[in-house]
């Protein structure tokens, strides 16, 4: 899976503190092409997470919240 994340570890140290209150694209920089990439996370669980759950996440708690209730 780590070949299909768009950051490395040093990108996201160089980031500010990252919390769940973190915003995906304008924080991390992930855009509409990049969450699709994100998306892959399902596969490597074996989850399945809703597409209006998808649609909601703004932030990384949110993404936390809708990989917790998959």
């Amino acid at each position: 899976m780590q070949d299909q994340f768009p950051y490395s570890a040093t990108d996201l140290r160089q980031a500010n503190t990252i919390t769940p209150q973190t915003r995906l694209s304008e924080d991390l920089g992930i855009d509409s092409l990049k969450f699709i990439e994100l998306e892959g996370i399902e596969q490597e669980l074996n989850i399945a997470i809703s597409d209006d759950a998808v649609a909601s996440v703004r932030d990384l708690g949110g993404l936390l919240e809708a990989l917790a209730l998959a």
